[in-house]
């Protein structure tokens, strides 16, 4: 009875050391079958394939890499600095204190740094920020920053010299990002327009213009009879040169009799957006009291764009123009 039980012994363990090569050989382990492996087994082609957890699927989150930060984009808007940070690397960039330091440089004719101006802190709203690939931070705002007109400015992130205060990413070569007025400030131009008069439409007899003549000479009145008037206008054409848009500007236009005491200025404001290099067409309407039809010295008009100089621009003496007076026949509008 013993010695049976021995043989079969001896029978199973001889198979087990035959069969245990042989799935071997055909890509199965002790590792491919285990729970905790990250692989997974095919059963048609034998290879090992990676096995992709998440969350939905109750398995841990991987986070293969490092963030790669850079600024996306710099502007000047308002009176302040904006900028903002994207993540371009693989890994995810967490909430973590991120410094920037902006560069100003103040440039000849000759585009050539004279002077420069530096300011360093923390990027607030990129330090909160918790960024994904691909995703980017909210606008940064930096109020406090003297910005002459002709001018480079540099701005980089995570770039502190000091222990401690950098964030772990892939690539710290591309945190920079340099502009110059050009490309952070707009440019209005007045390429130039017309004052268009319109007739007076009125047709009067030869007794009733005697009669308002008279009647002016009586009563001292030396007003002018704005009934038959319609629509004396301005057009002008306005380019944006800069490169960066705009949202809102006014336009001016001032309107004078020459060897007359006194003048009147008109306005009007533009509110739609003038992208870089588009130029506008824009109508002022101007009043006959000063623009008269039958005026043969009217008249002298001067349009001017952002006259109170609110805009900071990249040039600002192309914002006047001088224009020409047309004389109309019967019009109403120019639009």
């Amino acid at each position: 009875m013993y010695s049976i039980t021995c043989l079969n012994c001896t029978v199973l363990s001889a198979l087990l050391i035959f069969s245990f090569p042989a799935s071997q050989a055909s890509g199965v382990s002790k590792y491919s079958i285990a729970k905790k492996t990250l692989h997974k087994v095919d059963k048609t082609s034998s290879k090992l394939k990676p096995l992709k957890l998440n969350a939905a699927s109750g398995g841990p989150k991987l986070e293969l890499g490092s963030p790669d930060l850079i600024v996306s984009r710099l502007e000047f808007v308002n009176k302040e600095i904006r900028f903002r940070v994207k993540n371009i690397g693989r890994g995810v960039k967490k909430p973590g204190r991120l410094m920037y330091r902006l560069q100003v440089q103040t440039l000849n004719t000759s585009n050539r740094p004279v002077s420069s101006r530096t300011y360093t802190g923390v990027a607030a709203l990129a330090t909160l920020s918790r960024l994904a690939r691909g995703q980017e931070s909210g606008d940064n705002r930096l109020t406090r920053v003297s910005l002459p007109l002709n001018m480079r400015v540099t701005l980089c992130i995570n770039k502190s010299t000091t222990p401690g205060q950098l964030l772990l990413e892939s690539n710290y070569a591309n945190n920079c990002l340099t502009k110059n007025s050009r490309q952070l400030l707009p440019d209005l131009e007045v390429m130039g327009g017309r004052l268009f008069l319109a007739k007076p439409r009125e047709k009067k007899g030869l007794i009733r213009r005697i009669g308002e003549f008279w009647w002016d000479v009586v009563t001292l009145d030396t007003g002018f009879d704005v009934r038959g008037i319609k629509y004396n206008q301005v057009i002008v054409h306005i380019r944006n040169n800069g490169d960066v848009a705009l949202a809102h500007f006014k336009i001016a236009v001032g309107v004078s009799i020459p060897g007359s005491p006194g003048g009147k200025t008109f306005y009007a404001d533009y509110r739609k957006p003038l992208l870089p290099g588009r130029i506008v067409r824009a109508s002022v309407y101007v009043g006959p009291d000063k623009a008269r039809y039958k005026n043969k010295n009217c008249c002298l008009v001067i349009v001017a764009a952002d006259p109170y100089d609110r805009i900071r621009e990249v040039n600002e003496s192309n914002n006047k123009k001088s224009l020409p007076v047309i004389r109309e026949g019967n019009i109403r509008d120019h639009r």
